[in-house]
């Protein structure tokens, strides 16, 4: 993830390969792709990569690419990255980098994507000057945002709030910190972008209907340093409160979770 604070801790990357992707970032990353076209001819960046969803999918889909890379920041998604790159002679690099300061040339790219990892930049009128400054005159910028806060991070961050305190919850919302349209249409606008286009797209994350769900989110989270150093009882309460706020979208074993989802696209 392109902000210098959104670092991972332990085996987090590895628990959002295995739960995370399946439910949030690969329904989001297919709800992107669906959304962009591409070419044989593209050099493709897939900026703030994370484990390499997007990368996997044009891979798998078969999409004629020249080339795709995907950068992050954190070093333990990009190892997850490759141990799980497919087993293809498809055109596929990693390499770290920052979003606000990336390690390529000018007009090295026609197409820049990044699912779910432009809300964590830190300093976005830098990364987009960036980013127009890394593709070609005409190039495509593709990236996905959510519009809407989840009903389970919402549940976490008002039990974080209760038994932890108000300085995390920053970082529990932290995913949908940029989700005012408007103000992504100007900051592109400013900085040169033009034929700027904003859906709000619908999709939905599943849960197994476990007590200890709102844990094991965290325990893929961030912030999940921060909590499990918490009480026994802290803990337990935060189990117990989101396993209850999360009530009204049980069906069955699951809990569904409806999200609302930006798809964004600009031209250099």
């Amino acid at each position: 993830m392109a902000d210098t604070s959104y670092q991972l801790e332990g085996n987090a990357a590895e628990l959002y390969e295995k739960h995370t992707v399946p439910t949030g970032a690969r329904p989001a990353a297919e709800r992107l792709l669906e959304h962009v076209a591409l070419y044989p001819t593209d050099r493709v960046l897939d900026a703030a990569c994370g484990t390499g969803i997007v990368v996997r999918l044009i891979a798998q889909n078969e999409t004629p690419v020249a080339s795709v890379i995907g950068l992050d920041l954190n070093e333990s998604m990009l190892a997850v990255a490759r141990s799980v790159e497919p087993s293809t002679n498809f055109p596929i690099s990693w390499q770290r980098g920052d979003l606000c300061a990336l390690p390529f040339s000018d007009a090295q790219f026609e197409v820049v994507l990044c699912n779910h990892g432009f809300q964590f930049v830190p300093d976005k009128p830098v990364a987009l000057r960036e980013i127009k400054r890394v593709l070609t005159v005409g190039g495509r910028l593709n990236f996905s945002v959510w519009s809407a806060e989840a009903p389970m991070m919402l549940a976490i961050a008002n039990s974080v709030r209760r038994h932890i305190g108000e300085d995390l919850v920053k970082s529990v919302l932290a995913p949908f910190s940029y989700r005012d349209a408007p103000t992504i249409e100007n900051l592109l606008a400013d900085t040169g972008f033009r034929e700027i286009s904003i859906k709000n797209i619908g999709l939905s994350r599943h849960f197994p209907a476990s007590p200890n769900v709102g844990l094991d989110v965290i325990e893929r989270s961030a912030y999940a340093k921060e909590v499990a150093a918490a009480s026994e009882a802290a803990r337990t309460a935060i189990a117990s409160e989101v396993f209850e706020a999360m009530q009204p979208y049980r069906q069955g074993e699951e809990l569904v979770e409806p999200l609302q989802n930006f798809v964004v696209q600009a031209t250099r």
